[in-house]
């Protein structure tokens, strides 16, 4: 009897624990697509040899090293650590198919919100709607969330409110934020942008962006152009983006003269604040990051290359500064894989894989003229003096080789920008 209990106490937990496992690999949301199929198919595999050996007596299971209960039990294992890499490797790499900027998100929760926006509830309403609609889509973004409102315009309190730091994975904190949020008090747009920028200071090394949502400029009597000009001449690198509902006339055209360093954005209905949303939360920050890709790849990174050919060329060669200028090229190199080098999410993945692939390509090309460079420098290095007519000939072999790869990139440049053109258009339809 003890022994029909235990075969069948352990049939019943090795059911369990496919059961568990397999629920595991649907619902664990944070391990990548290919993790989760390959574990779910260990899973499957340790299951179907549980429930065809279920009938069998335990010594069959010890049998011969044990060799069943091996089998079931390395397949459940596997699919433990393949899930577990599939976290690692995911939270190592971009979520993204590009680096996510410090964005503070800085909402207007003055009286003034509280007006109704066309076809829709009231503006706070609106907004915080499609904040957090929005936001959770965003996955672990770099998000704050800051307000404003005051009192009265010569109150002491704080220019804003800063109700979320800035960090990864605060969405559910900002969607819970918003939803307690109610308007009041005066709308001091400028001294808390002032500080919203502040905010934002520690994120040296990162791109910074100040989203501002309001229902109106500033009811403090504050200058927006001021600070936005204030900002550009101190170099402040925020990028402004100003969300504005249901703006009047006059407020629409001293927006439209605000500088250049603010995106404005207007909204007059519900249907047009769900436009907004998705372009300022999404295609900008994509669009933004494909102009850096261009000018890496046009300008930044082809500037050394080019200098270090100049030196080679020059009478005498410059072998030292050859040599630098390609230490540089291979530093930028570097610094350009690890930044564009990752086209991440699942979702976009087929629409950026043939930016991915001529980039790939410019890369190994890149190393292919770096490398060949490097061999006319070697040579200049090894040849003091006047060289013989072998010698000669020799390094205007060593030369050729380096204008096939060096052209080919210079021919894959329209190329990326065409890709990228059609990628953008995949993604938001020629916007």
């Amino acid at each position: 009897m003890r022994d029909l209990i235990r075969d069948h106490l352990r049939g019943v937990v090795g059911l369990l624990s496919g059961f568990v496992l397999a629920s595991a690999v649907v619902v664990i949301a944070d391990a990548p697509a290919w993790s989760r199929i390959v574990a779910a198919l260990l899973a499957l595999v340790s299951l179907s040899l549980v429930v065809a050996w279920l009938q069998l007596p335990w010594a069959e299971w010890t049998a011969r090293r044990a060799r069943r209960l091996v089998f079931a039990t390395v397949p459940i294992v596997a699919a433990g650590l393949v899930l577990g890499l599939g976290v690692i490797l995911s939270q190592g790499a971009s979520s993204a198919v590009f680096s996510d900027p410090a964005t503070l998100i800085l909402l207007d929760a003055s009286e003034g919100m509280g007006e109704e926006l066309e076809g829709g509830a009231s503006k706070f309403a609106e907004a915080t709607r499609e904040l957090r609609r929005h936001v959770r889509d965003l996955g672990n973004d770099q998000l704050g969330l800051a307000a404003f409102g005051i009192p009265s315009c010569d109150s002491e309190d704080p220019p804003i409110d800063e109700r979320v730091s800035v960090a990864h994975d605060r969405a559910g904190q900002i969607r819970k934020e918003a939803e307690e949020l109610r308007p009041a008090g005066k709308a001091n747009l400028v001294s808390a942008g002032r500080n919203a920028v502040g905010l934002l200071n520690p994120f040296q090394d990162e791109r910074r962006r100040l989203l501002v949502i309001t229902g109106g400029l500033d009811g403090c009597g504050g200058d927006l152009g001021e600070l936005l000009s204030e900002s550009k001449v101190k170099g402040v690198a925020v990028q402004w983006e100003l969300v504005g509902l249901g703006f009047t006339g006059d407020e629409k055209e001293q927006a439209g003269e605000l500088p250049d360093n603010v995106r404005v954005h207007l909204a007059d209905t519900s249907a047009e604040l769900d436009d907004v949303f998705k372009i300022v939360l999404f295609e900008e920050p994509i669009r933004d990051e494909l102009d850096k890709l261009l000018q890496y790849v046009q300008t930044e990174i082809r500037e050394p290359l080019s200098g270090a050919i100049s030196a080679i060329n020059s009478t005498p060669p410059r072998a030292r500064e050859a040599r630098t200028r390609l230490d540089e090229l291979r530093r930028l190199a570097e610094e350009g894989e690890e930044r564009f080098g990752e086209f991440a999410t699942e979702d976009e993945r087929s629409v950026f894989m043939p930016v991915e692939d001529l980039l790939r390509r410019q890369f190994e090309l890149l190393q292919q003229g770096a490398a060949a460079v490097e061999d006319v420098v070697k040579f200049d290095e090894s040849h003091a003096g006047e060289l013989s007519e072998q010698d000669i000939g020799e390094r205007n072999e060593l030369i050729g080789r380096v204008s096939a790869p060096v052209s080919s990139y210079n021919a894959s440049l329209p190329q990326l920008e065409d890709r990228i053109e059609d990628a953008l258009d995949q993604l938001f339809g020629g916007r």
